[in-house]
């Protein structure tokens, strides 16, 4: 598993239902760890006496800097993980992997810059959901 998400970066090939588990996995993961920060912030909340605004100012004092570092840390970890796998299923598509990745996140970005987000969103959905069904080396020359 550790293979297939950080391994593998020049030449990995990924089926479409083993991408489906893996993107699934890393959509889990990252909900979970929103959660978790979501909940740490209610429990320092609740200790405080119910002032959110208190509560925040409170975790920014306590754990500004290893707070930072650990969140962008498990972001990026989480980010080259999702772009791995999706540079895997392009590949066994028969397209450029990671060229294909970058030209995705590049035009996902300015759209959703110039245009909203949300539209970035739907965009980025479709994408996914069109790297899932084609089938593999459709745009492969042999």
């Amino acid at each position: 598993m550790l293979k297939t998400l950080f391994g593998d970066i020049h030449s990995g090939k990924l089926k479409r239902l083993p991408y489906l588990g893996y993107s699934l996995l890393i959509s889990f993961l990252a909900v979970l760890f929103f959660l978790l920060i979501a909940a740490a912030i209610g429990v320092v909340e609740h200790m405080i006496g119910g002032d959110l605004q208190q509560a925040q100012e409170q975790l920014q004092e306590d754990l500004s800097l290893p707070a930072i570092l650990v969140f962008g840390v498990l972001v990026i970890t989480l980010l080259y993980c999702a772009a791995n796998i999706l540079a895997k299923r392009i590949r066994d598509t028969g397209l450029p992997g990671w060229a294909t990745v970058f030209i995705i996140m590049f035009v996902t970005g300015v759209i959703s810059f110039l245009v909203s987000p949300d539209v970035s969103n739907i965009l980025h959905f479709a994408i996914m959901l069109a790297f899932l069904l084609i089938p593999s080396n459709t745009f492969s020359r042999t």
